[in-house]
């Protein structure tokens, strides 16, 4: 990851060498992102990040022109970067959050689940408790770890009665290759522990889980069709899932409001889908990122419904706890 981002950077060095020099507005418009967001700089980047500033601004511009009223861009501690160093930090491979076959898995009913229909057009299980707060990752692709997490945390409040927040420190520490598959089957077979009790520090270091009492899932819940319709049921009457979805820069700027974007093909990203609602005729998922509270609506994002959009369909799957 390393040699990858500092190849995109050198390459960002060469395209904006010649560029035009920004005016004095945006440079100190600049400076106060850089101290809003406590970003330090070497002072030979200031001028590239600069222009690369000015240029995110005016894409911002752009999508809030494409997508007013509905949606809304700003800047946010991504903006210094170019889009192509947001995917090599944040994104992953579809293999890294996806892919890989599940073991100990129950199955749940599509057929029984679309038979079923609801009036209430809004669930959302932070409104009763049922989901941690939102999480930073740093500036590590370690979303799926994150997003497993989150899901485990709301079932067992769901299922047991206390929320807990969980060590993502734990699970990096301790397991390799990161996936869907391997963090659920991690929580089934070892357990985790409280966060409190092995804080997450940004890094991979050494598996030294401490003695403490830990949260354990009995198997992996899957759906036997991946519908929206499925996956609504499924939230509605046991609780929040994973889903390994695509972005676009629309993501990378994204502040609020209801993202209908199709086009995101570059890399995906592990988050956690914690509710749905409706607002100006348009049907949304209530998706937990692990970017921190200053991205999106507080951390999270509502992404449009039912057109399967940035392939949230790709194996959404959640924590069995009996």
């Amino acid at each position: 990851m390393t040699t990858k981002v500092t190849f995109i950077l050198l390459f960002c060095v060469l395209c904006y060498a010649g560029a035009a020099e920004v005016g004095s507005g945006i440079a100190a418009q600049f400076k106060q992102h850089l101290a809003k967001h406590n970003i330090a700089l070497p002072e030979q980047e200031f001028a590239l990040r600069t222009r690369i500033f000015a240029d995110n601004l005016r894409r911002i511009d752009e999508l809030n022109a494409e997508h007013h009223p509905h949606t809304t861009f700003a800047a946010n501690r991504f903006s210094h970067l170019t889009y192509e160093e947001f995917v090599a930090k944040y994104a992953e491979s579809s293999s890294t959050s996806a892919n890989g076959s599940d073991s100990n898995v129950r199955v749940f009913d599509v057929q029984d689940a679309v038979k079923q229909s609801y009036n209430d057009v809004y669930v959302d299980w932070r409104t009763r408790g049922k989901v941690c707060k939102v999480k930073d990752q740093g500036q590590l692709p370690y979303g799926t770890v994150f997003a497993i997490n989150s899901v485990i945390e709301s079932i067992y409040a769901i299922k047991r009665g206390s929320l807990i927040p969980l060590s993502e420190q734990q699970v990096v520490d301790c397991v390799n290759n990161q996936t869907f598959t391997t963090g659920f089957n991690y929580a089934r077979l070892t357990g985790l522990v409280p966060e409190g009790a092995y804080p997450y520090h940004a890094s991979k270091g050494q598996c030294n889980v401490p003695c403490a009492d830990k949260v354990k899932i009995d198997d992996t819940l899957v759906l036997s069709e991946n519908t929206e319709d499925c996956m609504e049921t499924v939230l509605r009457t046991y609780g929040p899932m994973v889903v390994a979805i695509h972005v676009n820069d629309a993501f990378m700027h994204y502040s609020g409001g209801i993202l209908t974007t199709s086009n995101c093909q570059n890399g995906w990203i592990g988050v956690a889908v914690i509710g749905l609602g409706r607002a100006n005729d348009q049907d949304y998922w209530i998706i937990k990122n692990s970017w921190g509270t200053g991205w999106g609506e507080g951390g999270y994002i509502r992404l449009r419904r039912k057109q399967n959009t940035c392939d949230i369909l790709h194996k959404p799957k959640t924590g069995y706890i009996k």
